[in-house]
């Protein structure tokens, strides 16, 4: 995630203390949370951009599995 050159400007201030190698997920609204199953999932990213898009797909290989997306309209 840190790789994406906005992320340092746009990540809510609690990334900012994770180490380097810690874990986090990305969700299928390509928000990036700390915790999938927490109560109140900490937030560490909101800003979904065009930019962000491109990243999550080309660079991070994102896609939602067919089966669990929702259907295209």
């Amino acid at each position: 995630m840190r790789e994406f050159v906005g992320w340092a400007a746009g990540a809510e201030p609690a990334a900012a203390s994770l180490p380097p190698d810690e874990t986090v997920f990305l969700w299928d609204d390509l928000t990036v949370v700390h915790s999938p199953v927490a109560a109140r999932p900490e937030v560490l990213w909101v800003h979904v951009t065009p930019q962000w898009r491109t990243f999550c797909a080309e660079t991070l290989g994102f896609a939602v599995p067919e089966d669990i997306a929702p259907p295209h309209k």
